[in-house]
């Protein structure tokens, strides 16, 4: 009997160890993931406006050519002034657009990528801030700067975001039951808080440890392989210009902080 309860403990803690290893690191990678999407969203539209101011530094350029290069040539007023709209409407705003909505695509795929290194191939736990903090100190390099800095903001607003979909979700639910009707908005923004502490508990904090970790052992790695100081210190340049604008667009206009949390307050 004791032997059979062992056996299927044994089994029970295996089964959970397994669900564990490989849906948490999944659920991780979701809560960055939402904030890196919500990020992006202002790449595209910073990417348009890029592209507009490009777009009009060209189609001056290019208007003072034609007009130029066509009065040398004695070229006719009317046939300058058609071939000068033909060059400046070459890129038209729908091109913009479609450019600006790629560029936003592979930013936000490069930064998942970036992400999904620390969470799915390094341990999730057993930082210490201090630590980390202690480390940027006395052996800085950018990764190790960087890393949980934006693994924090696109957290933040992951979690903020899913929190929100919690709180809309169950009010839509609670708003159809005749005895909660009445306080459907309350029961929501409950709902909304419970989901806010329990994803930042399980997930949002796993989230910054292995991005801490990761960058930890990439500076000791570099370390051990007696590589430059100077590449050294300025290894994760690409994940800051990449990724910290992102998660900086996610946090502070996408899912502004005090706004989200005073809609969920369940006493507001």
């Amino acid at each position: 009997m004791s032997n059979t309860g062992t056996s299927f403990l044994g089994k029970l803690s295996k089964t959970i160890g397994l669900f564990r290893g490989v849906f948490l690191p999944i659920g991780l990678f979701a809560v960055v993931a939402i904030g890196i999407h919500a990020g992006s969203d202002r790449v595209d539209d910073y990417s348009f406006l890029l592209f507009n101011f490009l777009d009009a530094r060209l189609d001056d350029l290019l208007a003072w050519i034609i007009t130029h290069l066509y009065g040398a040539l004695d070229v006719s007023v009317s046939t300058t002034a058609a071939h000068t709209f033909q060059a400046i409407d070459f890129v038209d705003l729908e091109v913009k657009a479609v450019a600006a909505r790629w560029t936003a695509l592979f930013v936000e795929l490069g930064a998942d990528l970036i992400f999904a290194i620390p969470i799915f191939r390094h341990r999730t736990d057993g930082v210490r801030p201090l630590d980390v903090a202690r480390k940027v100190y006395l052996d800085f390099t950018v990764l190790r700067l960087v890393a949980p800095l934006a693994a924090l903001l696109a957290s933040i607003s992951g979690v903020l975001i899913v929190a929100q979909k919690v709180q809309v979700g169950t009010h839509g639910a609670v708003a159809d039951l005749p005895l909660l009707s009445l306080g459907a908005g309350r029961v929501a923004a409950v709902m909304g808080v419970i989901a806010l502490v329990l994803v930042t508990w399980r997930l949002a904090i796993a989230v910054v440890a292995a991005a801490a970790t990761w960058a930890d052992r990439r500076a000791e790695l570099d370390r051990s392989r007696s590589v430059a100081l100077r590449t050294r210190r300025m290894r994760g340049v690409w994940t800051a210009l990449v990724i910290l604008p992102i998660t900086f667009f996610a946090v502070f206009q996408a899912t502004p902080i005090v706004a989200t949390l005073r809609a969920l307050w369940p006493l507001s």
